[in-house]
């Protein structure tokens, strides 16, 4: 049989070992400033595949090459406004193009802009 007090120190060993496998992610780094050591989070966000956004979403009206189809073509050289102009299109909509900025985060939006100024 085991003894009572035997229960409760293993009772107690678990939940410590539990307490220190349940930290959080942070990492401490060296502080610039000599003043002791800063916390850095773990928040960096998930990169963005605007190239495939722009090929489920976009290529169907602009073509796979960006060359247009139904839609304009989508090429730096064609591309003159400024980029708030192109996040608002794709933000609103305008014409025939459909308003994505309920589908889309602003982030996405943004990367697929970048995208569409960029070379092919």
């Amino acid at each position: 049989m085991v003894k009572p007090w035997f229960k409760w120190i293993l009772i107690a060993t678990l939940l410590l070992f539990l307490a220190a496998c349940s930290g959080s992610s942070a990492t401490a780094i060296p502080a610039d400033n000599g003043a002791g050591p800063a916390v850095q989070q773990d928040t960096a966000a998930p990169e963005i595949d605007a190239a495939g956004i722009f090929a489920s979403r976009c290529a169907g009206c602009h073509g796979a090459d960006r060359s247009g189809r139904n839609g304009p073509a989508l090429l730096p050289e064609r591309l003159t406004k400024d980029p708030s102009a192109y996040v608002a299109i794709i933000t609103n909509g305008s014409g025939p193009m459909p308003a994505w900025g309920s589908r889309l985060s602003a982030e996405e939006i943004n990367a697929l802009v970048d995208y569409i100024l960029s070379a092919p």
